[in-house]
Parts: structure tokens; C-alpha cells; sequence
């Protein structure tokens, strides 16, 4: 009797982990999802690109009367790098002081936006890295069967906060924001605001960064929650209570 009312608090155990990790595992995904959304929404939208001229870079004064926008002057270098910057958007339309203004709220949205994706992502991995290794301990403490998903499970999901975790876009990016590698919107912006029109390398970096690495954490972390429901099932499996048949 005794031992099967251990039985039955280890079982119950693991439906609370099991339970838990799909909450957390809401936070994680979408907190990915959302980085992939803002950064798409940056890159075909457009709604903060008044910021990348350089009108907006170096100072734009505003509109006085009979002026148009696209003679309005600005202070912007002449020599070096930041004067190929200035060549490069010498065809593009000078942005009014309202695109401007409607750009840097969009900034802030975005900033608030990827800035609460980076903490539910941090706390959501962390969560399912302990949900995960409490429920391997639980099945192995209990003899309970799905052990081996579960630690399948666990390896996955460390995988997915290492992938989170580490500061591996430093590679990619030249200023980095984070002491991780948790994505933000001011290497984004800074990233996307110093592009030239058709810098595809630029592009492509970002592009890794800020779609590649989401979904490949999406992936990891739905791999954990496979592993972990096929071990949920095979637990639920036997411990599921025998029905005698009829006429016996």
C-alpha cells in the first residue's frame, strides 16, 4: 500500500513538470516568435526607416515656411566612411519631421517589445531546464517508465538555453547590448540604421540573427516538448489503472 501511494506521488509530480513545461515553453516560443515578427516588420514595413537617413543621423531641422522637405539642409560629414553613408541615400527622400517623430515612437514600441521577449525567454528557458531535470529525477526515483525520453528531453532543452544564452552573435554584430546572446532592438536598429541600400551582406547577417536563430531555438524547443510527451505517454500508460472485463 505504501509503496503504491509513492507511486502515486511521483506520478503526480511529474504531471505538475509536465504541466509546467508547457506554460514555460509558451514564454520561450513566444518570445522567439515575436523577435521574428518585429524584425520582418522593420525590414518590409519600414516604420522606423526616417531614422536611417541621414537627415535624421546628423541632425534635421525643422520645416520652415515655403521650405521642402527634400532641400531642407542638414550637417553631415564629408570625408571617410560616414560620407560613402551620406552618397548612399543622396537619391532617397528627405523624411518630414513627422515621419521622423512617428519612427522614434515606433523605436521605442519595438525596444519595449523585443526588451519583455528577452526576459519571458530567459525565465522561460531556465524554467524548462528545471522542469526538465526534475523529470528525469522523478521517473528514475519512482522506477517509472519514459526516463529515457525525459533525458532526451532534458539534453534538448539545455541545448535551446545554451543557444539562448551564450554570446555567440558577437560574431555577427559589433556591438552587442546584452552580456548574452539574447536578442535586442538597439543591435537591431543600430545594425539596420548603418546598412547602406543594398548592403545584401549586412542584410544577410541580419537575417541570420534575427530569423535563423529564433527558429532554430523554436525547433530545439519543440523537440523538447516531443521528448517530453512521449514520455508523458508512456507513463500515463502504465499507470493507468487496469478495467477487468465483463462477465468475469
Amino acid at each position: 500500500m505504501n509503496g503504491s501511494k509513492a507511486v502515486v506521488g511521483f506520478v503526480d509530480s511529474w504531471k505538475i513538470l509536465y504541466r509546467g513545461r508547457t506554460f514555460f515553453s509558451v514564454f520561450l516560443i513566444g518570445a522567439m516568435v515575436a523577435n521574428v515578427v518585429v524584425f520582418l516588420w522593420v525590414l518590409l514595413g519600414g516604420p522606423v526607416d526616417a531614422l536611417k537617413h541621414p537627415a535624421a543621423l546628423y541632425g534635421c531641422p525643422p520645416l520652415t515656411p515655403g521650405m521642402v522637405p527634400s532641400t531642407r539642409p542638414f550637417t553631415a560629414p564629408t570625408t571617410g566612411p560616414a560620407a560613402a553613408f551620406v552618397e548612399a541615400f543622396s537619391d532617397e527622400a528627405m523624411p518630414t519631421q513627422e515621419e521622423i517623430n512617428s519612427a522614434q515612437q515606433w523605436r521605442q514600441i519595438f525596444t519595449v517589445i523585443m526588451f519583455v521577449a528577452g526576459i519571458l525567454a530567459i525565465l522561460g528557458a531556465v524554467f524548462m531546464t528545471a522542469c526538465a531535470l526534475l523529470g528525469v529525477m522523478v521517473l528514475v526515483a519512482g522506477g517509472l517508465p519514459g526516463s529515457g525520453f525525459a533525458t532526451s528531453a532534458f539534453f534538448y532543452v539545455v541545448g535551446a538555453a545554451l543557444w539562448l544564452l551564450l554570446p555567440w552573435e558577437q560574431a555577427l554584430s559589433g556591438t552587442v547590448y546584452m552580456p548574452v546572446g539574447v536578442l535586442n532592438f538597439q543591435d537591431l536598429f543600430y545594425a539596420y540604421r548603418g546598412s547602406n541600400p543594398g548592403d545584401w551582406l549586412t542584410f544577410a547577417s541580419l537575417i541570420v540573427k534575427y530569423v535563423v536563430y529564433p527558429v532554430v531555438l523554436i525547433l530545439l524547443a519543440v523537440m523538447y516538448l516531443g521528448r517530453t510527451s512521449q514520455a508523458n505517454s508512456v507513463v500515463v500508460a502504465a499507470t493507468r489503472p487496469e478495467t477487468p472485463e465483463l462477465g468475469r
